[in-house]
């Protein structure tokens, strides 16, 4: 019998939002000495977005459409690779209680899939390093090596995750009720639940997360 565990990345495996500090890690190395300029004029951008009252979803795509249309794939994998050396040696970059659940799952046999909003070329340094082969991520269209900054499908957040969990359960013929699921936020709430064993990953002691989980009849996991 296949079991799967599903794994948001971003605060859950890691303690950073990663799309946000690897794009400020990537307009140090693009942008030089200009580069706290554009970082500034991004935060502002960022704010007067939210402030606009759009979902979690649509700032996804707004950030991908908005920063990597026309970027060179290659171009961004060689700077995630050199944005994740410098983060994976940072020991407070990791979230230590959920790698201990990764390798309890990989010992059980149990496939890790990866869930996250992030995108390909800065989770595939992750999979690397804890052998994994399967990254359920932001869709990204790409055209002549670049990145149009189009998404091919659904934003992964909230039932986008919970989505593409369920079609890779369905195409894989895997039970779900055997299957696990990790999140820490409450737009992880839809996938994390369309298994049998869902966790919701509690950082610094968050109530609200906390009183959520017992109301579902989920499990927590203290980090």
């Amino acid at each position: 019998m296949e079991v799967c565990a599903f794994f948001d990345v971003d605060e859950t495996i890691w303690n950073e939002k990663s799309v946000i500090t690897f794009y400020q890690f990537y307009l140090d190395i693009t942008k030089g000495d200009k580069a706290d300029f554009f970082w500034e004029q991004f935060n502002k951008n960022v704010k007067n977005t939210i402030s606009a009252g759009i979902s979690r979803e649509e700032l996804n795509a707004w950030f991908y459409l908005e920063h990597f249309s026309g970027v060179s794939v290659s171009h961004l994998r060689e700077i995630a690779e050199q944005w994740s050396i410098k983060k994976f040696n940072q020991p407070s970059f990791w979230q230590d209680k959920v790698i201990e659940r990764i390798e309890y799952h990989k010992n059980k046999g149990h496939a890790i899939v990866l869930v996250s909003g992030s995108f390909r070329e800065v989770l595939a340094p992750l999979a690397k390093r804890l052998g994994v082969t399967d990254i359920l991520c932001s869709p990204l269209e790409e055209k002549d090596g670049c990145y149009t900054g189009n998404m091919l499908g659904s934003p992964m957040i909230g039932y986008g995750k919970a989505n593409a969990v369920s079609d890779y359960l369905r195409e894989h013929h895997i039970d779900p009720v055997h299957c696990y699921g990790y999140g820490d936020d409450t737009t992880d709430i839809p996938f994390i639940g369309t298994v049998g064993n869902s966790y919701i990953v509690i950082n610094n002691n968050h109530d609200e997360l906390s009183v959520l989980a017992e109301i579902m009849g989920y499990q927590t996991l203290n980090v």
